[in-house]
C-alpha cells in the first residue's frame, strides 16, 4: 500500500511524508477498523483506497471506475432469504453487514443488480464486475458466504 500511496502523492505533488504514520497512531487505526464501521461516509474511501491499491497492484487501475464506483455489501444490509438462515443471529448480522471485510466496490449497474440477491447470484455478477474491481473479483472465489 505504501508504494501505491507514494505514487498517487508524487502524482498529486505532494510530499512522500503526507501518509506516515506513527507506531500509536496505526494500532489506533487497526482498533477503529476491527469493529462495525455505519457511517458510509468513513467507510466508503476505505473501500476506495484499498481497491485502488489492489487494482494498482494488479495493472488494472482505473481511477475513473473506482471514482465512480459504489460500495457494495456482499451480506445485505436488509438481508432475507438464504441470507438470513446463513446468519441465523440477528445481532451477529447487524455487526458483520457493516465490516469492511464485507464491502467491496461495483459499478453502479452492477451494484443495483446484485442488491440483496442470494449469494450464488451476487457471485456471478462479481465474477462478471470489470477488472478494476479487485474485491469482487476476490469475493467472488469463495465458494459461500457465511460466517
Amino acid at each position: 500500500m505504501a508504494e501505491f500511496q507514494a505514487d498517487r502523492n508524487a502524482e498529486a505533488g505532494i510530499g512522500a511524508d503526507l501518509l506516515v504514520f506513527t507506531g500509536e497512531q496505526r494500532a489506533q487505526a487497526r482498533g477503529a477498523l476491527a469493529g462495525s464501521i455505519t457511517d458510509d461516509t468513513f467507510y466508503r474511501p476505505l473501500v476506495k483506497l484499498w481497491e485502488s491499491e489492489q487494482a494498482h497492484r494488479n495493472g488494472t487501475l482505473d481511477s475513473s471506475a473506482t471514482f465512480l464506483a459504489h460500495v457494495e455489501h456482499i451480506l445485505p444490509r436488509a438481508p432475507r432469504g438464504e441470507w438470513c438462515r446463513a446468519f441465523y443471529d440477528e445481532d451477529e448480522r447487524a455487526d458483520l453487514k457493516n465490516r469492511l471485510g464485507n464491502l467491496c466496490l461495483l459499478h453502479r449497474d452492477d451494484n443495483n443488480r446484485a442488491s440483496n440477491l442470494e449469494w450464488r447470484v451476487k457471485r456471478d455478477i462479481y465474477r462478471k464486475s470489470g477488472p478494476a474491481y479487485a474485491g469482487a473479483h476476490e469475493v467472488a472465489m469463495e465458494e459461500h458466504w457465511t460466517p
